[in-house]
């Protein structure tokens, strides 16, 4: 199979038409140039170039190859440069889950923000509770999670973004009411209720 080096020597000889020339703009020498065409030719099987002492002209089969060449060329270089931007992180896509509590605030700031900086970059968003996002992060289905307690196990890594307090409701005259700071212990002899989950949201993507 012939090389991407090959297809960019004969593309500049199928446009300058002098191997001089040619050889100049490649930054190199006539006799490796005229090596490399030749062993595209070797590999398709055919002649790209007729050549005389004084003039080098493309064959039918050249022309041909010249529009293909040059196309692959372009693919191969924009290729490298779609690699480029999906390790910079310009364009791509991730999976973000999220604990119910993360939309009142906090989500939204942080999606519109990632709009700006990298629009091409497409989010897909799905609600999930801390334990859903744990299995999800060591099967590799998500990439992010927010979640409430840190997965503190080799290979991940964790990093606080939001502090929220949390908030007792008591009745006017219970003895708590007062309280300006209430511990887990005070609470250990009274029942008390925790807000219920709301139902999982669909995936969305942005």
């Amino acid at each position: 199979m012939f090389e991407l080096t090959q297809l960019r020597c004969f593309t500049t000889v199928a446009t300058e038409l002098n191997f001089r020339r040619a050889a100049e703009r490649l930054n190199m020498t006539q006799p490796p140039l005229s090596r490399q065409i030749q062993l595209l030719e070797h590999h398709l099987g055919v002649e790209l170039f007729t050549r005389t002492t004084r003039s080098v002209a493309l064959t039918a089969a050249g022309r041909a190859f010249f529009i293909e060449a040059q196309n692959l060329l372009e693919r191969a270089q924009q290729a490298a440069v779609t690699a480029r931007r999906f390790a910079e992180g310009d364009i791509g896509s991730v999976n973000i889950s999220f604990v119910g509590s993360a939309v009142y605030e906090f989500l939204p700031k942080v999606i519109a923000e990632a709009r700006l900086k990298q629009p091409h970059v497409k989010i897909d968003l799905s609600e999930m509770n801390t334990y859903q996002q744990h299995e999800a992060l060591r099967a590799r289905r998500i990439d992010l999670g927010i979640v409430r307690a840190p997965l503190l196990e080799p290979g991940y890594a964790t990093e606080c973004l939001v502090r929220e307090p949390f908030v007792l409701a008591v009745p006017s005259n219970h003895r708590l009411a007062s309280a300006d700071t209430v511990s887990v212990k005070d609470l250990a002899a009274h029942p008390f209720r925790c807000t219920p989950p709301p139902p999982p949201r669909r995936s969305t993507n942005c």
